[in-house]
C-alpha cells in the first residue's frame, strides 16, 4: 500500500494545475492513461463536449430571480408584470431541472472540450463466476477555481444555505405571487415583498461568488483531487500489481532552524526591591561591583595550594611502591597462615578479652592491603588440576568395566537366523495401491506428485498373496528415492513464474473493475454524465465507488447526496465500508450530504448502486476545496493510503 504515498508525490510534481477543457487537464489525463497502460490495460481517452455555461447556469437564474423579486415591488405596472414573470420562469426552470431533470439551459453558451480516462481489468482466477459483481471505481482529475466564500466567515454556513435553497425558491415564487393580489391591504403587500428580497439575499451572495469564481486562479488541486487518483493507482496496483513505483524528484524537506533560547533571567534593581517592601524603612540598599578577576595574593595562594597538592601524591605514591616492592610471597603466606591461627584460637576460647595494641595506621593499611590480596588468590588452591585424570568421586573403581567391553553374538545364532525357515513378509503391490484419499494427502512440487505407496497403510495384517520377500520391497524402496531426488531438482524459470502468480488475491481479481478518471467534474460532473451515457449498460449491477478530497480532513461516507431530489447511498456498501474499516483501525464516519451533489449522485439518479468517500472540513465542506491552502504540504498521504486499503477490502468482500 505504501506505494500510495508514492503517487501522492509523483502525481503533484507531474501535475501542476488542470482545470476543465485546458490543455492542462489533456495532459493530466495522458499522464494518467499512461500509468494504467503500465500496468497491462488498455485505457481509452474518451473525449466528449460540453458548455461552459454548465457549471454557472444556477447562479444566473438566482441573479434574475432576485431582480424579478424586486421590481415585482415597484408601483409601476409595466415593471410589476415583468418582475413576477421572471421569478414565477426561473422558479419554473428551477422545478424542471431539479425535479424532471431537464435542463432547458445546459445548450447555452460556448463549447469544451474534455475527456475520461477509461481502463478495465477484466475478471481472471478460478473464483470467476457469472454472478460476480462489477467494480466501478472513479475520481476526477480537473483542479477548482479558488472561491473567496470558502475562506471567509461565512464559509460555515454555506451548507445550510445550499440545503434550504429549494425552500428559499419556493418562498420567493410565493411573495411575487402575492404581488399579483390588488385587493390585499399595501401593508400585507409590502411585507411579503421585503420577505422576499431578504430570503434571496443568501443565494444571491452564493451566486455572486460561484460567478467570479470562473474568473479567479486555479487551485493547486493536491486534495481536490490529485490524492484521489493517487489512491485510484494504487488500487490498481493491488489488483495488478507491477513492484515498480512511480519516480518522484520532490527534494527533501529542509532542516528545521531552531531559534536560539531566550535569556531566562533578568536582573533587578534597587527600585523594584524597595517596592517589595519586605526591607525595614531604615534600610539602606546599597549595590557593590565586585571585581570577578583574582588579584596578585590570591593567584600565589592558589599556586602554592597547587603545588603542596603536587608533592604530596608524588609522596604518596613512591611509598606505595616501596611496601609493594618489600611485600613477597612467602611473607604473604605467612601473614595468612598467622591470621588463621589467630582466628582458630579466638573460636576456642584460648584468647583473653585483653586490650592488644593495634599496629600504626599505615602498617596496618599494607597488612590488609597483603592479607586481602593473597586471600583472593587463596581460594584457587582448592580446585583439580586439570591436567589430571577425571574421577567420578560417586562410582566405585571395582564395580567399572572396561571401555573396550563388547558384547559378541555366537555364531550358533547367526547360522539359526540364516536357516530360518520363516520368511520376512511385507506388503504387496497390489495392496499398496493408494487410496484417494492418500492420493489427495500427496505433496505438490510445481504440479509434480510424489506418491509414498505406504501413505494409505493403516495397519493390521495382510492376505497371504499379499505378502512378499523384505528384498523386493527394498529395492522398490531405492527406486522411490530416485523417483523424490529427480522431483526435487531446481524447478525452470517458467514453472516458477507460474508458482508465484499462482499466489496472487483470486477473490481480488475475479471481479471486472472499471478504473475512471472522470474530466470536468467543475462543470456540473459532465464526466460522470458521459460516462453514464456510454457506458450504462456496460456497468450494470456493479458497486460504483466515487472517491473525492480523501487526502485530508474527516474521512467519510455520504449517505445522503443532492439538495434537491436527494438520493440515498447503498445501505449495503455503507455496511461493508464500515465493517472493512472496523477490521482494518480505519477512522471513518457516516454523514449526511444533502445540501450538494457529487458525481455519484448522477450515478444514483441513473439507479447504480454508489458510494462516496469524501473528506470533509470542520465547516462541513470538501477539506481544501477550493481554497489556495489546497497544496502538498497539507495532504495527508497515510489516509490515501488508508482509503486504497479499505477499497481494496471492499472489492474482496463484493
Amino acid at each position: 500500500m505504501a506505494i500510495t504515498h508514492d503517487y501522492v508525490d509523483y502525481l503533484d510534481e507531474q501535475i501542476t494545475i488542470a482545470p476543465a477543457g485546458s490543455q492542462e487537464e489533456f495532459q493530466a489525463a495522458q499522464l494518467i492513461a499512461d500509468e494504467m497502460r503500465l500496468h497491462g490495460l488498455e485505457p481509452s481517452v474518451e473525449e466528449f463536449d460540453v458548455h461552459s455555461i454548465s457549471s454557472i447556469e444556477t447562479a444566473c437564474s438566482v441573479i434574475v430571480m432576485f431582480v424579478g423579486i424586486i421590481l415585482a415591488g415597484v408601483g409601476n405596472v409595466a415593471l410589476f408584470i415583468i418582475g413576477v414573470l421572471l421569478t414565477l420562469g426561473v422558479t419554473a426552470l428551477f422545478v424542471m431541472k431539479h425535479i424532471n431533470s431537464n435542463d432547458v439551459l445546459a445548450n447555452l453558451g460556448p463549447r469544451m472540450r474534455s475527456q475520461n480516462v477509461v481502463a478495465k481489468h477484466e475478471a481472471t482466477g478460478a473464483l470467476v463466476a457469472k454472478g460476480n459483481r462489477p467494480i466501478v471505481i472513479v475520481a476526477h482529475y480537473d483542479s477548482p477555481h479558488e472561491n473567496a466564500l470558502y475562506k471567509s466567515p461565512v464559509a460555515n454556513y454555506i451548507f445550510l444555505v445550499k440545503k434550504y435553497c429549494k425552500y428559499c425558491v419556493l418562498g420567493i415564487a410565493v411573495c411575487a405571487l402575492v404581488q399579483l393580489f390588488r385587493f390585499l391591504p399595501d401593508g400585507v403587500r409590502m411585507a411579503f415583498w421585503i420577505v422576499g428580497i431578504i430570503v434571496a439575499l443568501p443565494l444571491v451572495v452564493i451566486a455572486v461568488m460561484r460567478i467570479a469564481e470562473r474568473f479567479s486562479p486555479c487551485t493547486i488541486g493536491a486534495n481536490d483531487n490529485k490524492s484521489s487518483v493517487a489512491a485510484l493507482l494504487g488500487i490498481l496496483e493491488n489488483v495488478r500489481p507491477t513492484g515498480r513505483r512511480p519516480e518522484s524528484h520532490r527534494p527533501a524537506a529542509p532542516a528545521l532552524l531552531l531559534a536560539p533560547p531566550k535569556p531566562q533571567g533578568k536582573r533587578r534593581g534597587e527600585e523594584v526591591l524597595s517596592a517589595l517592601n519586605i526591607l525595614p524603612e531604615d534600610c539602606e540598599i546599597e549595590y557593590v561591583e565586585r571585581d570577578q578577576s583574582l588579584d596578585a595574593n590570591e593567584t600565589v595562594e592558589l599556586e602554592n595550594a597547587a603545588e603542596s597538592l603536587h608533592v604530596g601524591q608524588e609522596h604518596d605514591s613512591g611509598s606505595e611502591d616501596t611496601n609493594n616492592a618489600a611485600v613477597t610471597v612467602e611473607d604473604e603466606v605467612d601473614a595468612t597462615m598467622q591470621q588463621v591461627h589467630q582466628s582458630v584460637e579466638g573460636l576456642n576460647g584460648d584468647v583473653n578479652d585483653a586490650t592488644v595494641v593495634a599496629p600504626p595506621v599505615e602498617e596496618a593499611d599494607a597488612q590488609a592491603r597483603t592479607q586481602n590480596s593473597f586471600a583472593r588468590r587463596a581460594s584457587l588452591f582448592d580446585l583439580p588440576d586439570p591436567s589430571g585424570e577425571e574421577v567420578d568421586p560417586f562410582i566405585d573403581k571395582e564395580e567399572t568395566e572396561p571401555e573396550n567391553y563388547t558384547s559378541a553374538q555366537e555364531p550358533d545364532e547367526v547360522l539359526e537366523e540364516k536357516d530360518s525357515p520363516f520368511e520376512t513378509i511385507s506388503r504387496s503391490e497390489e495392496a499398496s495401491t493408494p487410496t484417494p484419499e492418500a492420493k489427495r494427502r500427496s505433496f505438490r512440487l510445481f504440479n509434480r506428485k510424489d506418491n509414498n505407496p505406504l501413505d494409505d497403510w493403516k495397519g493390521g495384517a495382510a492376505t497371504r498373496e499379499g505378502l512378499r520377500n523384505n528384498s523386493e520391497v527394498k529395492e522398490e524402496t531405492t527406486e522411490s528415492e530416485v523417483d523424490v531426488a529427480d522431483a526435487a531438482t531446481e524447478p525452470t524459470e517458467e514453472e516458477l513464474r507460474d508458482a508465484i502468480l499462482a499466489m496472487a488475491d483470486e477473490k481480488l481479481v475475479s471481479h471486472d473493475i472499471w478504473f475512471v478518471a472522470l474530466g470536468a467534474s467543475d462543470l456540473d460532473h459532465a464526466g460522470m454524465k458521459n460516462f453514464l451515457s456510454k457506458h450504462r449498460m456496460d456497468i450494470r449491477g456493479a458497486f460504483l465507488i466515487n472517491l473525492d478530497c480523501i487526502g485530508a480532513g474527516k474521512l467519510s461516507i455520504l449517505q445522503n447526496e443532492g439538495s434537491v431530489n436527494t438520493r440515498r447511498a447503498d445501505r449495503r456498501m455503507i455496511r461493508m465500508i464500515t465493517t472493512a474499516a472496523k477490521d482494518l483501525h480505519v477512522d471513518i464516519e457516516t454523514t449526511d450530504y444533502d445540501w450538494d451533489s457529487t458525481d455519484s449522485t448522477q450515478a444514483m439518479r441513473n439507479s447504480v448502486r454508489s458510494v462516496t468517500l469524501m473528506g470533509l472540513g470542520d465547516n462541513k465542506l470538501p477539506a481544501l476545496s477550493r481554497l489556495a491552502e489546497d497544496v502538498y504540504e497539507n495532504v495527508d498521504a497515510e489516509q490515501c493510503v488508508d482509503t486504497a486499503a479499505l477499497v481494496t477490502e471492499l472489492i474482496r468482500r463484493s
